[in-house]
C-alpha cells in the first residue's frame, strides 16, 4: 500500500547495536562504489506518501505505481553517485554518530560530508524498520536545510502540468540548468538560475543551487547569492551552515566562529575544530590556532 503504518522503535542496547550496524554498512557502500548497495536500506516509503499527497490521482493501478517507483529509484540512485564520485575526488563521507529522538521515536544517524574545495556537510538520516530490517527513509540535509523527501515531493509538484504551466518558463529554466551542470557548464547554469522570476525562483534549494554554483565562478558572484539567500530566509536557522563561509569572507571570524561553535554543540563532532583552527589562523590567533591543529593530527592522523 502507499500508506503504511508507521512503526515506533523502542531505545534499546540491541537497536542501538542495530543503528551502529546500519551506518557502518552505508558508509561502506559509499566507499566501496555501490550505489544499490546504499539504496538497498532506502525504505522510500515517506517520499511516496508526501508526492501521492501531492497528486492522489498519480497511482491509478499497480501498473502506475511499479513505473513510478522505477523512475524515483532511478532519480534517487543520483544521489549516492554523486557523493561516491566526490569519495573518489578526495572527499571525506564518515558515519559519526546515532541518537534517539524521544519526541518521534525513531534512531537518526549522522554522516560529515567534507571536501576540501566545497566545505562541509551533514547528512542526518532517518531511521526505519522493514519487515524487520532495519533501514532509513528520509534524510535531512544540513546545507538544503531540509528534508530529501520534501526536494523530491517538490521537484514532483513543479513538473506536474498544473504547475509546469504557472511555472512553465522558470522550470525549463531549471531543467536546462540542471544539464549544464551534468557538463560542467557552471556559469550558465548559473545565470539560468538566476534569470528566473515565478515563484521557483523563491524556493530555498534554488537559492542553495545558485550559492554552489556561484563558488566556483568568482567571490563577488558567490557573495551576491548568499545574501540573496539570506535576505529570502531571515529567520531560518537552518541556513547558519552557509553563511560560516559569508562572514569569512567579510573577515567577520567572531561571527563565523560561533556559527562552527553552535554546530559542534549540535552535531558532537570533533572535526569541527579543523574549521576553528582556520578561523582563528586567519585572525591571526596563532596560539589557538595551534591547539586546534594539534587536536586534529592528534585525533585525525589520516587527515592530510
Amino acid at each position: 500500500p502507499i500508506f503504511s503504518q508507521i512503526t515506533t522503535i523502542v531505545e534499546s542496547e540491541e537497536n542501538d547495536l542495530k543503528v551502529n550496524e546500519l551506518g557502518m554498512f552505508i558508509q561502506a557502500q559509499i566507499h566501496e562504489n555501490n550505489p544499490d548497495g546504499y539504496l538497498s536500506k532506502f525504505d522510500n516509503q515517506i517520499i511516496k506518501n508526501k508526492i501521492n499527497q501531492a497528486d492522489t490521482s498519480l497511482f491509478k493501478n499497480t501498473k502506475d505505481e511499479k513505473e513510478f517507483e522505477k523512475g524515483l529509484m532511478k532519480g534517487l540512485l543520483e544521489f549516492p553517485n554523486k557523493i561516491i564520485s566526490s569519495v573518489e575526488n578526495g572527499a571525506f563521507y564518515d558515519f559519526i554518530n546515532y541518537r534517539y529522538d524521544d519526541e518521534t521515536q525513531s534512531y537518526h544517524m549522522l554522516f560529515r560530508f567534507f571536501h576540501m574545495d566545497e566545505g562541509i556537510n551533514y547528512h542526518d538520516y532517518k531511521v526505519s524498520i522493514v519487515n524487520d530490517e532495519f533501514m532509513f527513509d528520509d534524510m535531512y540535509i544540513y546545507l538544503s536545510g531540509e528534508y530529501i523527501s520534501n526536494t523530491f515531493s517538490r521537484i514532483f509538484q513543479y513538473s506536474s502540468p498544473e504547475s509546469a504551466k504557472n511555472n512553465n518558463e522558470d522550470f525549463k529554466k531549471y531543467s536546462k540548468a540542471l544539464i549544464d551542470i551534468r557538463v560542467g557548464n557552471f556559469e550558465n547554469a548559473y545565470n539560468l538560475l538566476n534569470a528566473m522570476t515565478a515563484d521557483l525562483a523563491n524556493e530555498k534549494f534554488i537559492h542553495i543551487n545558485k550559492i554552489q554554483l556561484a563558488s566556483r565562478l568568482n567571490d563577488t558572484t558567490y557573495m551576491e547569492a548568499i545574501e540573496g539567500l539570506r535576505d529570502a530566509f531571515q529567520d531560518d536557522p537552518t541556513i547558519y551552515l552557509t553563511l560560516v563561509d559569508y562572514h569569512i569572507m567579510k573577515e567577520e571570524y567572531d561571527v563565523a566562529f560561533d556559527l562552527v561553535d553552535n554546530l559542534q554543540v549540535e552535531t558532537s563532532d570533533d572535526f569541527l575544530n579543523y574549521l576553528k583552527g582556520n578561523i582563528v589562523y586567519a585572525k591571526a590567533d596563532l596560539e589557538n590556532a595551534a591547539l586546534y591543529f594539534n587536536y586534529m593530527i592528534e585525533n585525525y592522523p589520516d587527515f592530510y
